[in-house]
């Protein structure tokens, strides 16, 4: 197991597992930084769909709310792979 841990600068911590051929990385951070890396998300299907521009928007939005309420986020994602950087964007935790 490796931790590549938190820094004010990345603003994210992660944790890479191997588990026979492949790694299981997840990552935690501020919601935009996450967001940024991700190409993917689960939609409100438990579909795994493509992160589009507009979907991007769409969730940079609703941080954006969130933080004018005084309330933060944290964003959860991961990846499972043998070689790819394809990184799942999962959930927004507010933080009350």
């Amino acid at each position: 197991m490796e931790l590549v841990p938190f820094t004010s600068a990345r603003k994210s911590m992660a944790t890479v597992i191997q588990k026979d051929s492949t790694y299981h990385c997840h990552v935690k951070g501020a919601s935009e930084i996450i967001l940024e890396q991700c190409t993917h998300y689960i939609n409100s299907k438990g579909e795994i769909a493509e992160v589009t521009a507009q979907e991007k928007e769409r969730v940079l939005a609703y941080i954006q709310t969130l933080a004018e309420g005084a309330l933060r986020t944290i964003s959860i994602a991961y990846r499972e792979t043998t070689d790819s950087l394809i990184f799942i964007f999962c959930f927004i935790l507010i933080l009350i």
